[in-house]
């Protein structure tokens, strides 16, 4: 399966909105690509509304990434211009081997199997719930209320895990996607035009991420009945050298 590529450079990011604004990005690429039974949620920032999950785990790690990413520039002697987020996210059958020190996997639903009655109720209510959080934006969700709807998303186990080190040389192959985010710093020399910028790069953020989702529906493999569906997935945080 050929691995899709998302990459999106965001200017204009002060130093001190670089936590804030990896920790939205983060939540609005899982929110598009953890189709389990999703409950959805929001998260401020900037003066904008981003789509995100309402799992206390789910954003517990995409907190610690977030401030692990901001923890770069306190911890380089030399004085950052760019960091980067990467989000590989895994075939379903990927068992990638690795260290406790170098992954840590959360469990996010019940992997029991529900009765037919109970998943109809589960999925019945996601699609509902989300169409009443998407109505209200401008942006384009009904296909993926569509999808629960019509019985794709399930109940699902998704172990996140996130390297502290570099990836195997093989994560390419077994991924089915990768997210590149790059975080362009502001000096202290930078103009006040350009200090107000950031809220315009992540508007144009999540338009680029609802138009690559629109665009490739049919990329991830299919879902199948009564299956508990997993997609395992790695973040990286790095300098850009």
């Amino acid at each position: 399966m050929t691995c899709l590529h998302f990459t999106h450079h965001l200017s204009n990011c002060e130093p001190h909105q670089l936590q804030q604004a990896a920790y939205a990005a983060l939540h609005t690429i899982c929110f598009h690509r953890l189709l389990g039974t999703v409950r959805p949620a929001s998260v401020p920032a900037f003066g904008l509304t981003f789509p995100a999950i309402a799992d206390a785990e789910i954003d517990q790690l995409l907190q610690q990434r977030s401030s692990q990413l901001f923890a770069l520039l306190s911890t380089s002697p030399v004085p950052k211009t760019a960091v980067e987020i990467v989000v590989y996210f895994l075939r379903p059958s990927s068992s990638k081997p690795s260290s406790s020190t170098a992954r840590s996997e959360t469990k996010v639903h019940d992997t029991t199997t529900p009765s037919d009655s109970k998943a109809a109720t589960e999925k019945a209510s996601a699609a509902s719930s989300l169409r009443a959080w998407a109505s209200p934006r401008n942006y384009q969700y009904a296909w993926l209320a569509q999808a629960f709807s019509s019985g794709a998303g399930q109940a699902a186990a998704i172990p996140p895990s996130t390297p502290e080190t570099a990836l195997h040389e093989d994560m390419e192959a077994d991924a089915i996607e990768r997210w590149n985010i790059v975080f362009n710093l502001l000096g202290t020399d930078a103009s006040t035009s350009q200090r107000t910028g950031v809220k315009q790069g992540m508007a144009h953020f999540t338009d680029k991420v609802v138009q690559f989702v629109q665009a490739n529906k049919a990329h991830l493999p299919p879902f199948s009945g009564a299956e508990l569906i997993t997609f395992p997935f790695r973040i990286v945080v790095k300098a850009v050298e």
